[in-house]
């Protein structure tokens, strides 16, 4: 299965990668979601939910927050 593709950061233009993200609790390593972060700057994008922190379900998911964009339109 192919990896969703990814815009270049919209902070600093790097490459951003999608990233499984583990719960490291001292008896759990189990997988909890993904996100996608840039290895240039760091920035990563999460899903937020009522204030709450959460990860994205798919991989998928994750590209597709990643990829929105505003238009120009909505910056006037």
């Amino acid at each position: 299965m192919d990896k969703p593709e990814l815009k270049p950061c919209p902070f600093c233009g790097g490459e951003p990668e999608i990233t499984e993200v583990i719960d490291r609790t001292p008896r759990n390593l189990e997988p909890v979601g993904f996100g996608v972060k840039c290895d240039q700057c760091g920035i990563i994008i999460a899903k937020i939910d009522c204030g709450v922190t959460d990860w994205f379900e798919t991989d998928e998911e994750a590209a597709e927050a990643w990829n929105r964009r505003a238009t120009d339109d909505a910056r006037t």
